[in-house]
């Protein structure tokens, strides 16, 4: 935990930083908890010490909010699920301020530290047990959960100071979140190479598929536990078994799985398509909040990939943020402009949030670059229909 009496800095930033940091205990007192006030404080003396203080400039009430803003986006502050909780807007309202303000400060924030959800060094500390980015580590070529490993590894991983503390116990391998994968590996896989696991995780999740097919499920799930069993962070099974532990109502587990598929290094092959993959299978499930944290997460790691502000901007649609799934179309179709699917998405989105004659002109424009496209044909009809309403509405207004 942040220690307040260490937080140095440079003299002339001391009177902005006490006006902000004042603030943070009694808001942390009525709506969090001393976890996040100590980051709250730690976060503003980071911030004076920048040459020069962003917090010299700006209203205080505004650098409070956004460092609560910004942390509160690393540690899922926003999602109903967690505790403590409070909404994005409830937040702004507590302090005062307007939340496009807050946003952007927390933005800037975020850009400066190079912040991401779950990230280790933002993280609440009562949350650092179910934070993957902290425990996994490459060990002989291999992305694996350090928890599971033997003592003498988590030693030599804690005197390197790559985790923060030695687990209490080797850990409940065998009640993991897989439920019936192991997580240690079969010992005639241990002298394998990289490649030689990878070519064996493949073989068992092929043979996943093909069982899937033959309507053996059981087999096939154990297929994708031996895969996991072979390499712990092959994109493939890790998002398998992620769904599977959804569907099956373990909800916690399929969540850190996912969660694992954010962590991967960018060289992993196919990773942002499985990323995405990840958040399909969370729209289909009508899971819009965790699909939004799960699209919002993804673009902090890639931020120029068109098909996750698609994401979002779908599961914005999906829990009524209209505003949100404007701006997020926009900016896919900014990144990919020649797509008519994302120009199709941006006329939907624009309909939904009222903004029609906009709206008819980007789907006019998604016909015209396929014609074939029945969902555009479909959604440039009941725009159409929408604005021939209005304008007999309107007329009819006007004879009264």
């Amino acid at each position: 935990m942040p220690n307040r009496s260490s937080q140095k800095m440079p003299a002339a930033a001391r009177p902005a930083f006490d006006q902000v940091a004042n603030l943070f205990d009694p808001f942390c007192e009525q709506y969090l908890n001393s976890e996040y006030a100590d980051l709250c404080h730690e976060l503003a003396a980071a911030l004076s010490r920048k040459q020069p203080s962003p917090l010299l400039r700006g209203r205080p009430q505004i650098w409070a909010c956004a460092i609560v803003y910004a942390l509160g986006t690393v540690n899922f502050l926003f999602d109903k699920s967690a505790e403590p909780h409070i909404s994005a807007e409830g937040l702004c309202e507590a302090f005062g301020v307007k939340k496009s303000s807050v946003a952007n400060k927390a933005k800037l924030i975020r850009d400066m530290f190079d912040m991401c959800q779950m990230d280790p060094e933002w993280c609440l500390p009562s949350l650092v047990d179910q934070n993957p980015m902290i425990w996994t580590l490459e060990v002989n070529g291999l992305l694996v959960d350090i928890r599971d490993m033997p003592l003498e590894v988590q030693e030599i991983a804690f005197e390197k100071g790559l985790i923060p503390y030695i687990p209490e116990s080797s850990q409940d391998s065998e009640e993991d979140i897989a439920g019936s994968i192991e997580t240690e590996i079969d010992s005639g896989m241990e002298e394998l190479s990289y490649e030689e696991r990878q070519f064996h995780a493949e073989a068992e999740y092929a043979e996943s598929i093909l069982m899937s097919a033959m309507g053996d499920m059981e087999a096939s799930i154990e297929a994708v536990a031996r895969a996991l069993q072979i390499m712990p962070d092959y994109p493939p099974a890790v998002l398998t078994m992620g769904s599977i532990e959804y569907l099956r109502g373990r909800e916690e587990g399929g969540r850190t799985l996912f969660r694992v598929l954010l962590s991967l290094p960018d060289e992993t092959g196919d990773l942002w398509e499985i990323i995405d993959e990840a958040g399909d299978f969370l729209i289909q499930d009508k899971r819009y909040a965790e699909a939004l944290e799960h699209y919002e997460a993804a673009i902090c790691r890639f931020p120029d990939r068109a098909n996750f502000f698609q994401g979002l901007s779908c599961s914005a649609s999906h829990a009524g943020l209209f505003d949100k799934a404007v701006a997020a179309s926009r900016k896919a179709l900014e990144l990919e402009p020649g797509r008519q699917d994302l120009t199709n998405d941006l006329g939907w989105s624009l309909f939904e949030a009222g903004l029609i004659e906009e709206a008819e002109e980007l789907l006019l424009r998604a016909v015209a670059q396929d014609p074939s496209d029945e969902l555009a044909r479909e959604n440039l009809r009941v725009c159409q229909n929408e604005l021939s309403r209005r304008k007999a509405t309107g007329r009819q207004l006007k004879m009264l």
